[in-house]
């Protein structure tokens, strides 16, 4: 079955949550005409640099159905509007594979929710702003090419040399 290129829903703050195995966001969404339960924990990363999330989309109501693994990582931002974070694999929730991105936004003041959190999933993959190692890479590959270019614009511009021997030579 196909489904929409883009799905969204709102993830919010576990209110119910007392111990630390309970799950940080919590959301519903339907995929595929199936709804489903969203469950993600707050993580960081060994050394403590970065958070992650990790979690589950199960089916709503039935705690003996398959879950879907969920793991949502920094993402490279090219612009404001880009999502905090993102699952760089494809996620499989039953027969459908997707990609997850994950947006924080503080609401205005006076709002009934101090945060809004976004949740969507997506055929399409977004493009990350490069990592460092890779922005040198591409700076590389510009070098290059331009050199490339440059030579085959100077060769094109190279008055056309005869180099064969004239006859007139003893």
């Amino acid at each position: 079955m196909k489904i929409q290129d883009k799905l969204v829903t709102k993830l919010s703050i576990n209110s119910d949550k007392i111990r630390g195995e309970q799950p940080d966001l919590v959301g519903n969404i339907v995929i595929g005409d199936v709804d489903y339960r969203i469950a993600l924990w707050r993580k960081e990363t060994i050394d403590g640099q970065r958070e992650y999330y990790t979690g589950n989309v199960s089916r709503d109501g039935d705690k003996n159905a398959p879950k879907f693994k969920l793991k949502l990582y920094e993402f490279r931002k090219n612009s404001v509007d880009d999502p905090d974070l993102h699952s760089p694999k494809l996620c499989e929730i039953a027969e459908h594979k997707l990609f997850a991105y994950l947006w924080f936004r503080q609401t205005p003041p006076g709002a009934i929710e101090e945060f809004d959190i976004t949740l969507e999933f997506s055929a399409e993959r977004r493009p990350q702003k490069f990592a460092a190692e890779a922005s040198l890479y591409q700076k590389h590959l510009r070098r290059r090419f331009s050199r490339a270019a440059a030579t085959a614009i100077a060769e094109e511009n190279e008055p056309d040399l005869d180099l064969t021997e004239p006859d007139d030579i003893p």
